[in-house]
């Protein structure tokens, strides 16, 4: 679980998602802006498509999880995509927004 103080985490400019598909639609998108400035394409022929990110992403979210992509660009530079799920199931930490878990509990 990705644990920061309220005021240390960036929220995007309307606030955060009710809806994680929102979210995931998000990343997909901050990741199609990127894509070709991605360091070693010849090698990212192996690597799972952006449908099968965002599938994995949702089903992530949907169970609690945190969701982060990152990748090294050309030139040197990083970029790290990062959806906090709260509240978060892996977390004892209270939610910074309030929000109660109302999932149902997990089982073994």
């Amino acid at each position: 679980m990705l644990v920061d103080p309220v005021g240390r985490v960036r929220r995007r400019p309307q606030g955060t998602w009710e809806d994680p598909t929102d979210a995931v639609a998000w990343l997909a998108q901050q990741y199609n802006s990127v894509a070709d400035q991605r360091m070693h394409l010849e090698q990212q022929q192996h690597a799972p498509s952006v449908e099968t990110m965002t599938t994995h992403a949702l089903d992530a979210l949907r169970r609690g999880n945190d969701v982060v992509w990152a990748w090294w660009l050309r030139g040197g530079g990083f970029i790290d995509l990062t959806v906090v799920c709260c509240p978060n199931r892996d977390g004892d930490q209270r939610c910074p927004e309030g929000r109660i878990d109302r999932r149902p509990e997990r089982t073994a």
